[in-house]
């Protein structure tokens, strides 16, 4: 079976990631999508298997990617203004 040197993807926007992925001759594999307050929206965060292994043709890479910081609901009381 014919290998492929896994492309580094971290820090790149998903769709560019994902692009990358099928024209290394590999496959998109699952998303996980989390929290987080330093790295922009779309952000690849981590991949597995990591950029610079080897892997077979047509195996999936998984992706981590930032959905940005959690939101944190904020409840305002206003003088004289019911709900």
């Amino acid at each position: 079976m014919s290998t492929v040197t896994v492309p580094n993807f971290t820090g790149l926007n998903i769709y560019f990631a994902i692009e990358g992925i099928a024209g290394a001759g590999l496959v998109p594999g699952t998303t996980t999508y989390i929290n987080d307050s330093v790295a922009p929206l779309t952000t690849v965060m981590s991949q597995v298997p990591v950029g610079g292994s080897t892997a077979n043709l047509s195996d999936t890479v998984r992706l981590t990617v930032s959905i940005g910081p959690a939101v944190i609901p904020i409840t305002v009381t206003v003088p004289g203004i019911t709900p």
